[in-house]
């Protein structure tokens, strides 16, 4: 039987894996992956638990989340909601709008329906508190354009900064609505909803931070999990609502250099079988794959981004597999990107970062981490460590 194309192995490492066809597909079960222990915390805990999922940009936080979503839905009713906000446009009113909406579309693809009563009262709510015009559909989808037609209003916040104000201060009312959102899909399914929060690692510390606070998360009377970046944990804002949580779970990166890759570790192994089962075996040779996995930093996403990146690069240069050289060349682009993308006083930080793996945390080294320049493996000493793709930039500049 013939292995894949070079453009079918483009396609798959492209695929979406928030697609169940593509998660059974493509999922790895990994050494480190946290899903399990999560999984069984919501299936067993009947009480409104709680949890935070840290890690960095690009660890795999997403797909472990839909194994949970997997695994617990006969007992739960998990609801996965995408947070895909422009960073400036991250407060608070956004998140909870760009919730529920996606809580009510979730429902549409569970073939769920709420009372009439609910969505009059999301209706005469937004008509009184924004004076948006009344709704008469009462139906999920009628609910998620309302909850679409505020996350539009918010949008034009510059122009009127007395709408974001009223709402803001009205956000426990607005987190209300989830919550009887939550109790209506309960009610008529029979199981507990549990709603997976992700993406607020993308849209920085600070938002992530105030929503953890102040959205009224806490009080939700569902079950709630939510990504992070791991500096959430370190913030001292955080420290304090640290108990509050029922569970603290970190998905890490696996360590990969030239040692674990003789010794084929666990993590390795996962990693290279990830790699493989998207590109094909047979369209990687050994060096390629080796240096593929070396220059990943232990990142699942880096890496099925870079195998894409060389399917493409090969098929353009009319070879048939991936060898060294075409991964060294969709790596020297990466370079050539990241030059242009981090600023100087970032290049100056991952100097830092590369002399001195104990670097303090600040603004610039977020920065690095949020762009994924900057790797982090927590429970280690020294826990920053520059993306390895990008070693051979700072030796240009005499910072390595």
């Amino acid at each position: 039987m013939a292995g894949p194309s070079l453009q079918e192995a483009f396609q798959a490492c492209g695929e979406d894996l928030r697609k169940p066809e593509a998660f059974l597909r493509y999922y790895v079960a990994r050494e480190n992956g946290a899903s399990l222990e999560l999984a069984e915390r919501m299936r067993m805990d009947r009480r409104p638990v709680k949890a935070i999922f840290a890690g960095q940009r690009g660890s795999g936080k997403t797909v472990e989340l839909m194994r949970v979503a997997m695994d617990t839905r006969e007992v739960v009713l998990p609801l996965h909601v995408p947070v895909e906000l422009p960073p400036d446009m991250a407060g608070i009113p956004d998140i909870l709008s760009a919730l529920g909406a996606g809580m009510c579309r979730r429902l549409q693809e569970e073939k769920l329906a709420v009372s009439e009563q609910v969505a009059r009262s999301l209706s005469a709510w937004l008509k009184e508190a924004l004076k948006l015009p009344a709704d008469e559909r009462t139906g999920l989808s009628g609910m998620a354009e309302l909850f679409s037609k505020l996350s539009e209003r918010l949008k034009r916040r510059d122009g009127r900064p007395e709408l974001l104000a009223a709402l803001d201060s009205r956000r426990e009312e607005l987190a209300q609505r989830l919550c009887e959102i939550a109790q209506e899909a309960r009610s008529k399914s029979g199981r507990e909803v549990l709603l997976i929060v992700d993406g607020l690692e993308r849209l920085g510390v600070e938002p992530a931070v105030a929503f953890l606070l102040e959205s009224g998360l806490l009080d939700f009377r569902f079950k709630c999990v939510c990504t992070v970046p791991f500096s959430v944990l370190h913030s001292g804002e955080f420290r304090g609502l640290r108990q509050s949580f029922d569970m603290i779970s970190v998905q890490p990166l696996s360590e990969v250099n030239q040692a674990a890759l003789s010794l084929k570790g666990g993590g390795v192994l996962d990693l290279r079988d990830l790699l493989e089962r998207r590109t094909g075996r047979e369209l990687l040779d050994g060096a390629a794959s080796d240096l593929l996995l070396l220059n990943s930093g232990g990142s699942p996403g880096d890496l099925v981004r870079f195998a894409g990146a060389c399917c493409l690069r090969a098929s353009m240069k009319g070879k048939g597999r991936i060898d060294a050289g075409i991964v060294d060349g969709v790596l020297e682009e990466h370079r050539l990107e990241m030059r242009r993308f981090l600023t100087a006083e970032e290049w100056q930080k991952l100097g830092q970062v590369f002399r001195d793996r104990a670097v303090a945390a600040d603004g610039p080294l977020n920065s690095l981490l949020e762009s994924g320049a900057v790797l982090e493996y927590p429970g280690r000493k020294d826990m920053y460590s520059v993306h390895p793709a990008l070693l051979p930039v700072l030796k240009e500049r005499g910072a390595a």
